[in-house]
């Protein structure tokens, strides 16, 4: 490259003056590599770092990994990137396989406050890559796949604007975001792809449950992410972008939402969950995005949070049943399960083993939670109103985005 840009000196020179102290309780090892590797500012002996951060994070629990390697990862990745843009009129591949790489400081270290550095190298490193979802054949979407328009005997209640007070019992507001510009934008897959920029990459679920057994993770490119959820291939992996923070990685995305009053009502705790409060951040709410195809389910299960549950395109159709409801009722899993031969089921205490939409297999001892049950299908800019505490279930009967607030 001939001239270096702006975003790039900024990066080295934070990289100089914050990192020491970031990365001190990983050892004066660790510190001084850096400092090496810093000076050097080549791709092997970046790469070096990223790999020993990589190793450190995979010692950890996800949730217990100490901040000294979460920062390691963040910062070795935008050494690696400024390397790899100082070469990159020697490697042709560079532009996808860079973003790529600022993609991932999201998703795996959260990034911290070196958001704005990796947003800067990515815009820039995207200038020089084509982009157009719909630049090949192949990258076309299908047509939608649908799933049939279930029955409903036991309905959800329903209100006809949004209230400014969380209910305490849970309601469906019809046409309670239809104003959002999500609910304009989103169903059209070249926005969304457009909006993000090429070459990105994001965490995705792959199988029909999280509990199920062939039930895995993978990360792909967000594109092709797109296209897969629209598509009409029966056989292909069912793909699910499920509970994830897409508005940190993507916060052009952000824009489109405008989170309701309700959010903001600092409701009560309920009586069977005295000590609840909400999430822990400084906003003291939480967003997710939600995408998938038709026929994703997520099994019942329950949160600890409020939780304003839009659906901003396609439908779904939602279960829910009230929290005097025990774990027993909803045979759930539990600790007696051998952990060790499905490690995470020790986590899933809270979630139901039964697919409480397949109606003809539910199992003996389910008919209390049936009868307590109720349902809605849920359209785009509908919202679901749930108090903490409450099983739900979701199932897309199209190709589905949805977005939750927990508060």
């Amino acid at each position: 490259m001939q001239d270096e840009p702006p975003c790039f000196e900024q990066t080295l020179t934070s990289l100089k003056t914050g990192t020491a102290v970031r990365l001190a309780q990983c050892g004066p090892g660790v510190a001084w590599l850096f400092e090496q590797s810093l000076s050097k500012s080549d791709i092997p002996s970046a790469r070096d770092l990223l790999t020993l951060a990589q190793q450190r994070l995979r010692i950890y629990h996800y949730d217990r990994v100490p901040a000294c390697w979460r920062y390691l990862y963040t910062d070795a990745t935008l050494l690696l990137a400024c390397a790899r843009c100082k070469t990159a009129n020697r490697d042709e591949s560079w532009h996808a396989e860079t973003v790529r790489l600022l993609d991932m400081a999201i998703i795996v270290a959260g990034a911290e406050d070196r958001e704005p550095l990796i947003f800067a190298l990515m815009r820039f490193v995207q200038q020089s890559l084509v982009h157009d979802i719909h630049d090949t054949p192949a990258k076309r979407p299908g047509k939608r796949r649908k799933v049939d328009q279930p029955d409903l005997t036991r309905p959800i209640e329903l209100l006809d604007r949004m209230p400014l007070f969380m209910p305490k019992q849970p309601r469906v507001v019809r046409n309670g975001c239809s104003d959002w510009p999500a609910c304009i934008q989103w169903p059209d897959l070249s926005y969304l792809s457009r909006k993000a920029g090429p070459a990105r990459v994001i965490p995705v679920e792959v199988g029909g449950s999280y509990t199920q057994d062939d039930w895995t993770q993978r990360i792909m490119p967000f594109d092709d992410f797109l296209c897969a959820i629209a598509s009409e291939d029966v056989k292909a992996d069912k793909l699910y972008l499920a509970q994830h923070d897409l508005f940190r990685q993507i916060p052009e995305l952000r824009d489109d939402i405008i989170v309701p009053d309700v959010v903001f009502s600092a409701p009560q705790a309920p009586d069977h969950l005295p000590s609840y409060h909400p999430p822990m951040n400084e906003l003291q709410y939480s967003l997710n995005a939600w995408f998938g195809p038709a026929g994703t389910l997520s099994p019942a299960h329950t949160d600890p949070y409020f939780n304003c549950y839009i659906q901003v395109a396609g439908r779904k159709q939602v279960w829910i049943a009230p929290p005097s409801l025990n774990s027993r009722d909803m045979h759930c899993f539990d600790s007696s399960v051998d952990v060790d031969e499905a490690g995470q089921t020790a986590l899933m205490t809270n979630t139901s083993r039964v697919n409480v939409f397949d109606e003809t297999s539910l199992p003996v001892g389910f008919d209390r939670a049936r009868n307590l049950s109720q349902e809605a299908i849920l359209n785009s800019g509908d919202v679901l109103l749930l108090p903490p505490g409450w099983w739900h279930a979701f199932r897309s009967l199209t190709t589905s985005h949805s977005v939750s607030i927990w508060f």
